[in-house]
């Protein structure tokens, strides 16, 4: 298993917790040695950086150019230490993290061409630089942000940002292909993304399978205590995040309700106080924010991927108000508090005259959960995919029995 980030930091932090739930998936019927590529920015390897920056012009005047973000990962000696250490590992099967790791891909088959690999690509990128260059969002740079100086980090972040985005979406696009065209299977967190990649792909090319993440329901009773509050969960930190927080502050101030709005998570920017308006900071324990008095309330603005909160709000019982993006990727079916944003405005002013549709909807997202989400069943869908299941091992799954 080879990963682009530690999996021994912050457990905040979705995509650590969804990786950490993989290995322990891979290695419950073996033995899993779990790699990091190191980026070139932690690396003191002048030959590297000089190759990847020869290596990308050169790819650029042939009109293949790498991403940016794989560029980042594309150290030649990382590349060489790690496709070593696998090819005489003597390992049955591989899993990769994300896109950004095709550059060992490509070092990995040149040494062990029969190996079967997974890739998993998490979110489809080239349609998140799309809609990010198409709407004017601003790049974030994430967890390798702490690698950048300062001064770089806000130009890429800020004036650089929709310049950057468009040629990654182009450059990811053509990667992306790559990847299905030389590795056994390749997963995407959303099952919709997994349908657009495969309607993209033609001849020959790995299994695309569609992966929600696994989620153990905690609680089953959909009691609704009164009076509601409303919750989010989610830092300013990331973009996304950052819209829904605006776009709910002044959901508040404007219809100025009884009702609470309790927002959790770490915040990087200053907010003005308002009325019945709660900033909590991090919470260390989920369960202490899906409280029998609470409806989730999440408003999405940007395609793509899965929202994780959704999936934790419905696996303690309770509803969630959403808009119909937000269930993306989700298909619980009919759903009663699947709304646009216009019409919310009674339901958090009155929520005591909607208790039949906040009762409706905690039931469906529980049986959803339930039922498409459990973590052991999820656990052997990994092992199937990456082809280390007992008595499967590298065995050919057909997608659509698992989404």
């Amino acid at each position: 298993m080879v990963v682009t980030r530690s999996l021994d930091i912050d457990t905040a932090i979705s995509r650590v917790r969804i990786l950490r739930d993989i290995r322990d998936s891979l290695g419950a019927e073996g033995i899993v040695e779990v790699y990091r590529i190191r980026t070139l920015l932690e690396l003191s390897c002048i030959a590297c950086w000089m190759h990847a920056v020869v290596s990308f012009i050169w790819n650029v005047f042939r009109r293949r150019a790498i991403p940016l973000q794989c560029v980042l990962y594309s150290a030649r000696a990382e590349a060489k230490r790690l496709s070593r250490q696998i090819a005489s590992g003597g390992f049955d099967a591989v899993y990769l993290d994300s896109v950004r790791s095709v550059s060992l891909l490509r070092a990995l088959r040149k040494r062990a061409p029969n190996l079967r690999v997974t890739v998993d690509f998490d979110d489809l990128m080239s349609r998140r630089m799309s809609l990010l260059a198409e709407n004017g969002w601003p790049i974030q740079l994430g967890h390798v942000r702490k690698y950048f100086p300062a001064a770089i980090s806000r130009t890429i972040e800020g004036r650089w940002s929709r310049v950057i985005a468009r040629f990654e979406s182009h450059a990811l696009r053509r990667v992306e292909e790559e990847v299905c065209k030389t590795t056994q299977a390749v997963v995407l967190i959303s099952p919709w993304e997994a349908q657009l990649l495969r309607r993209r792909l033609s001849g020959s090319h790995a299994d695309v399978f569609g992966m929600l993440p696994a989620c153990r329901v905690t609680v089953n009773s959909t009691t609704l205590r009164q009076p509601v509050r409303f919750v989010f969960i989610g830092s300013d930190t990331n973009g996304q995040n950052q819209q829904s927080i605006d776009y709910l502050l002044q959901l508040w101030q404007r219809v100025n309700p009884e009702a609470c709005l309790h927002v959790y998570g770490r915040q990087r920017r200053v907010y003005e106080n308002i009325p019945k308006v709660i900033l909590h900071g991090f919470v260390d324990d989920v369960c202490d924010v899906y409280t029998e008095d609470s409806i989730l309330i999440l408003p999405v603005f940007r395609p793509g991927g899965i929202k994780t909160k959704l999936l934790e709000a419905w696996a303690h019982a309770r509803p969630a108000l959403v808009n119909p993006l937000a269930l993306e990727g989700v298909d619980v079916g009919e759903y009663p508090l699947a709304l646009s944003e216009d019409k919310w405005n009674s339901y958090i002013s009155e929520p005591s005259a909607y208790t039949v549709a906040w009762m409706r909807a905690a039931e469906i997202g529980n049986r959803f959960v339930m039922n498409h989400l459990c973590p052991e069943e999820i656990s052997e869908r990994w092992r199937q995919i990456v082809g280390v299941s007992k008595g499967r091992q590298g065995c050919h799954v057909d997608p659509s029995n698992l989404e």
